[in-house]
């Protein structure tokens, strides 16, 4: 198996990816999934499969970016308190992947700390 401590993006030429080692942020990590995305050509994926009844008149990013974009929020675990309860209460249902705080939110240690804006 060959690595590179450099690559050139292919979603992006412009942009080139060095790592040597250590932690990536959720940020750094999602241009990593974005490239993988692109390898594995998931936007035409979603155009084959996916269709969607679209009557705007008028928009600037296509349904496939969109839910593009929705997927990469979800790998960067990018959420809200809001989102996931109106999940849970509209469709009775338990997202697969809370919001990013949710476990620190629901430990003894954080619910009886009066400094957080909850408690």
């Amino acid at each position: 198996m060959a690595t590179s401590h450099e690559n050139r993006l292919l979603f992006n030429s412009n942009i080139s990816v060095s790592h040597s080692g250590g932690n990536l942020s959720s940020d750094s990590g999602l241009i990593l999934a974005k490239e993988l995305m692109d390898k594995f050509k998931f936007s035409r994926i979603l155009r084959k499969n996916i269709q969607i009844q679209d009557d705007r008149l008028y928009y600037i990013h296509e349904n496939e970016s969109i839910l593009e974009q929705i997927v990469l929020q979800l790998i960067a675990r990018y959420g809200s308190e809001e989102n996931y309860q109106t999940v849970v209460d509209t469709f009775d249902k338990v997202p697969l992947i809370p919001y990013g705080m949710y476990h620190k939110e629901k430990s003894k240690k954080y619910a009886s700390n009066p400094k957080h804006r909850h408690n």
